[in-house]
């Protein structure tokens, strides 16, 4: 359901598959556990995301909300069509960093290279 790692400057979150209300439960988990150890930058890679239903958003929300109560980043990168549409449908797009981030850069990132 979900992938994590910490060995950049931050946490980034991999989810895949589709999240929805029949499987929330470990995303929101996951988020919760990343959130408790307060990163200074939590960054979701949704490439592998197939679908985002509200649970999956409302999940979005709080990491968003424990973020910017403590002044730290979180952003969403590589969603493909579907989520970003979902995103945009109620409004998410326009209060979180969206971007396109190059698979490699990425990976490098994590792996602290650049």
């Amino acid at each position: 359901m979900i992938d994590m790692q910490d060995d950049v400057p931050g946490l980034v979150l991999r989810p895949y598959g589709e999240i929805d209300i029949a499987t929330v439960g470990p995303f929101r988990a996951s988020v919760l556990a990343a959130l408790a150890d307060e990163p200074p930058a939590l960054l979701f890679d949704l490439r592998d995301v197939t679908f985002l239903d509200s649970s999956g958003l409302s999940v979005l929300v709080v990491a968003l909300k424990a973020q910017r109560s403590r002044e730290a980043v979180v952003a969403l990168v590589n969603p493909r069509s579907i989520v970003k549409r979902a995103l945009e449908l109620v409004g998410l797009d326009l209060l979180l960093d969206l971007s396109e981030v190059p698979v490699p850069l990425l990976e490098a990132a994590a792996l602290g290279r650049h």
